[in-house]
């Protein structure tokens, strides 16, 4: 079973930070806070929330500009911040 902090907030002790992410990050507050889950509905979800930032290729990770998140956010995903673009 998974640490309670890996579940809510993707947080893995392994993986380190850099300090570009620490400061894209420190406005933001966690999946946790946030109620974030990565199912969202078919008419609320990430991928067309205003806060959504779209991965730029394959090989990287969206992300969200209220919600800080390592392994990034699902574009099926939904949070209370969520508002429609």
């Amino acid at each position: 079973m998974a640490h309670r902090n890996q579940q809510a907030t993707g947080y893995r002790p392994w993986q380190t930070q850099t300090r570009s992410d620490v400061r894209a990050n420190a406005d933001k507050v966690s999946k946790l806070q946030a109620d974030y889950t990565p199912q969202g509905t078919m008419t609320e979800h990430c991928s067309i929330c205003e806060f959504f930032i779209p991965a730029k290729s394959n090989r990287h990770n969206a992300h969200c500009e209220k919600v800080a998140s390592q392994n990034g956010i699902s574009p099926k995903g939904w949070c209370k911040f969520w508002s429609k673009r």
